[in-house]
C-alpha cells in the first residue's frame, strides 16, 4: 500500500511492477500506462486487507 514492487523479469530490461490503487484512479492513468509500454495488466479486486 505505501509503496509498489518493482521485480525484474527473465527478459533483459523487462520490470514487473506490483501495486495497489483504487479503481477510479487505474481508469484514470491506463492510456498513461500503455503509452509508457506497460502490457499485460492484471486487475484483481481486493478481497481482504490488513493494514
Amino acid at each position: 500500500m505505501k509503496s509498489p514492487t518493482v521485480m525484474p523479469l527473465a527478459e533483459p530490461g523487462w520490470n514487473s511492477v506490483h501495486t495497489v490503487i483504487s479503481e477510479d484512479r487505474f481508469w484514470e492513468i491506463i492510456d498513461q500506462l500503455k503509452a509508457h509500454g506497460a502490457q499485460g495488466i492484471l486487475i484483481i479486486p481486493i478481497e481482504k486487507m490488513i493494514l
